[in-house]
């Protein structure tokens, strides 16, 4: 509904609860609303204590070699060697956290790293 010409709306008339002054966020049941009763913030692990856990994928993944392996693979005319390390893969002086990393870094493309590498289960991809 349009106001007539000439008339000014009052200031704040027609805004939202979560444009005026003093209100806080919105109603007190709205997510993100701060309450006396909110709940005290969650607290999270030390980062060393995260960084010192082995992958996950290498906990889980039986397809993965043992650590210090150290894959080859033909491509393009050249050898590309990845070790196996406890928390990745390096290859060519850097660490990856995935075989699908890796591969991406040595084809340019988004790769499955255990097709790439020939990690199935008959062997050759």
């Amino acid at each position: 509904m349009a106001r007539p010409p000439g008339r000014v709306a009052a200031p704040g008339a027609g805004r939202g609860r979560l444009e005026r002054a003093g209100e806080g966020l919105g109603p007190p049941n709205w997510p993100g609303t701060p309450t006396s009763a909110s709940p005290p913030p969650r607290e999270q692990p030390e980062p060393a204590a995260r960084a010192t856990a082995p992958p996950i994928a290498a906990v889980l993944d039986p397809r993965l070699p043992a650590v210090g392996t150290v894959l080859t693979r033909t491509y393009k005319g050249g050898e590309v060697r990845v070790k196996v390390q406890p928390d990745g893969f390096e290859y060519a002086g850097e660490r990856y956290a995935s075989l699908s990393a890796v591969a991406r870094a040595v084809t340019g493309t988004h790769t499955n790293g255990f097709l790439f590498f020939r990690l199935t289960r008959g062997g050759a991809a």
